[in-house]
């Protein structure tokens, strides 16, 4: 596109061999550029209507397309774009509309790419907010169980505790009460007579020899 833009004009022609630029391929992009901004008394008057501050900003985003590529500078969707309108910017300066059409094309093609990962990354944020409220569900259905099986855990302890309480006092009390009949019942008992025996003993001379006092 430069060369045959430069191959019309006299003038062009002349930079172009002084620069030894008398290939397509040995012509770089961000120097054509840098000549125009350069030579603008001489440009200017054979591009097209296009205002000098407009030319400007397409010249030096074309001087960043080249810079960006040698540097290998990441670019996000933004850039690109605004490097592709410059590109038509300078197709369009150098009327060449094979090329306008070329990168419009390109520019179409890029949106629809860019179109398309918005909308897999929206088809990708609802499958992940809806696993991410599955997850919720799920920890909190655990945590209910959890808690409902502890619960279940805590009585059924409590209950055991109680029965052995309970089996525990029964015991005891009927200990207690065993000790309580045995207690009533020697109170029927009374104390022995000691003088009776030794009488009765020794009128059957089992204690010989034994007088008792009267």
């Amino acid at each position: 596109m430069c060369e045959k833009f430069g191959a019309k004009h006299e003038f062009c022609r002349s930079l172009l061999e002084e620069r030894g630029w008398t290939e397509p391929k040995s012509l770089e992009l961000h120097s054509w550029c840098r000549i125009i901004l350069d030579y603008p008394d001489k440009f200017l008057p054979v591009l097209v209507d296009i205002r000098e501050e407009e030319i400007g900003d397409i010249l030096k985003a074309c001087v960043n397309i080249r810079h960006s590529a040698v540097h290998r500078r990441p670019q996000d969707a933004e850039t690109i774009l605004g490097s592709l309108e410059a590109g038509i910017g300078l197709a369009k300066m150098h009327q060449d509309i094979a090329v306008v059409q070329h990168i419009q094309n390109l520019r179409t093609d890029f949106q629809a790419i860019i179109k398309d990962i918005y909308s897999q990354k929206d088809v990708f944020q609802d499958k992940l907010r809806i696993q991410l409220e599955q997850i919720s569900a799920e920890r909190a259905r655990l945590r209910q169980k959890a808690t409902e099986d502890a619960k279940t855990e805590v009585e059924a302890y409590m209950r055991e505790a109680g029965a052995k309480l309970a089996d525990c006092v029964n015991s005891t009390s009927q200990k207690l009460a065993s000790v309580t009949e045995v207690v009533q019942d020697s109170d029927y008992f009374s104390e022995p007579d000691i003088d009776k025996i030794l009488l009765e003993a020794e009128r059957t001379s089992i204690v010989p020899g034994v007088r008792l006092s009267r």
